[in-house]
């Protein structure tokens, strides 16, 4: 498999499939995305065998194949690209690797036979309808905070979707409870969804879909069943197991005979109940609501922080109804950890220079994110090696004409210190692979850093 794609492209369907992977996994090919290079398209799908995302984008691809690469990685290596880079993905003959380029970067990842990727079976889908993406969105928005968590109450876990009656018109219903809380959103009955069984749509996959919803001005067709449920919006499908189980009878719940009837003025209210919560309990967040003719007071008091009150002018006529310390301890002496002799100087475009980095280390193991940096005159070469992840390099031009060294770094200590560099060159100050490194801002020299070096 060979292919070319524009960075934008590439970026945005790797966005998409890469969310659905989990970053644990027991099983390696499901940390994997599958890419397919076929007719001129390139096609990338990942699965975490409840819920599977596939989309197709345009790709000159001057030879056919399909291979698998570690998806978080590779969505990192992308990410990190320069905006506008033509980015060339080739798989090597025995399918073992697979070799990213884009201008001066390579990097290469270990891949796994495209065989072993699972197929998510969907099965039979009786029932076919379109929504209005923004319908989609809206129920999402307004239902999703309140999809429990306890995963004792796993039919709780998700949006209950299901057709009711309401007022003598046809909806499309979306509840969402965790027992404390209740949300209930209903949009107008699509043509094809009047047969539909209630359907449980678990928390993750409706986070997925709520990000595609972003992209999308039009129609979302849906297709489910009893056990399956599947959403294609442009050119994406994500296919989904729904919770098997039965959601409660909400509308026991929803009560009917509340006679006392409050008018508040919706963000004076809410910014209102944010400061007085700070007072509050961290366990409970408890707040008291006394209301009385024309007035709301919101109230807390917790035993360690104080209390708080805060009045509201409402519209009410019901009866009333309450509903620093500093460090102990000695610095220790830093300037002696500064170095004094370091007699090779090195100055670099230090935005280059990050980015470089940046796109390096996304190779480096999780625990150590070692890279190494070979200086020699007119140039640097970075490095990382990774015996899961495969290995990357790249050179930048640089200001150097002392004797050639190798050091290796801390990749996050040593971004983290071209993050504070306020003007275009960062100088760094180096004695040998062994001792402290010093970096000073090329535009600041009241400002100076210190990174210890690490064996690579």
């Amino acid at each position: 498999m060979k292919l070319t794609i524009e960075r934008a492209a590439l970026l945005k369907a790797l966005a998409h499939v890469q969310s659905v992977v989990e970053r644990r996994n027991t099983i390696p090919i499901l940390s994997n995305v599958l890419i397919t290079a076929q007719k001129g398209r390139l096609s990338l799908a990942a699965t975490d065998m409840d819920l599977a995302i596939t989309e197709s984008v345009e790709a000159n691809a001057s030879k056919n194949g399909s291979t698998t690469a570690p998806a978080h990685t590779l969505y990192e290596i992308v990410r990190k690209l320069p905006d506008g880079a033509q980015v060339e993905l080739e798989s090597a003959s025995d399918g073992g690797s697979l070799v990213i380029r884009a201008g001066r970067s390579r990097f290469t990842l270990q891949c796994l036979p495209p065989a072993d990727f699972p197929a998510m079976s969907e099965g039979d889908l009786p029932h076919r309808f379109q929504l209005p993406a923004t319908d989609l969105k809206g129920i999402i928005d307004r239902t999703r905070f309140a999809i429990s968590n306890e995963e004792t109450r796993y039919y709780l876990n998700g949006i209950y979707f299901h057709a009711a009656t309401s007022g003598g018109t046809q909806v499309l219903r979306g509840v969402a409870t965790d027992g404390h809380r209740l949300a209930r959103v209903e949009v107008p009955l699509p043509k094809g969804a009047g047969e539909i069984p209630g359907v449980i749509v678990p928390r993750k996959t409706v986070g997925e879909v709520r990000k595609l919803l972003d992209e999308s001005d039009g129609s979302v067709d849906i297709e489910l069943s009893d056990t399956r449920i599947r959403f294609a919006t442009g050119n994406v499908t994500l296919v989904s197991k729904l919770i098997d189980g039965t959601f409660p009878d909400y509308e026991r719940v929803i009560p009917t005979g509340n006679d006392k009837i409050l008018n508040v003025p919706c963000k004076e209210f809410a910014h209102a109940v944010d400061r007085v919560s700070t007072i509050s309990t961290e366990k409970s967040r408890a707040i008291k609501v006394a209301v009385a003719k024309g007035v709301v007071t919101l109230s807390a008091t917790s035993p360690d922080a104080g209390s708080a009150t805060e009045e509201i002018e409402v519209d009410y006529k019901a009866a009333a109804i309450e509903i620093g310390k500093l460090i102990d301890g000695t610095f220790p002496d830093y300037e002696r950890v500064i170095p004094t002799g370091n007699d090779k100087i090195l100055n670099v475009p230090c935005k280059e220079f990050a980015h470089a980095v940046d796109r390096v280390s996304t190779i480096s193991t999780e625990k150590s994110r070692a890279i190494k940096v070979a200086v020699a005159k007119g140039v640097v070469t970075l490095s990382a090696t990774s015996p899961d992840a495969g290995s990357a390099t790249e050179e930048i031009e640089v200001d150097y004409k002392a004797a050639a060294i190798e050091i290796g770094f801390n990749s996050r200590y040593l971004l983290d210190i071209t993050e504070q560099i306020v003007g275009a060159e960062a100088r760094f100050l180096m004695a040998d692979a062994g001792s402290p490194t010093l970096v000073r801002d090329g535009a600041d020299e009241s400002a100076l850093y210190v990174l210890m070096p690490m064996r690579v």
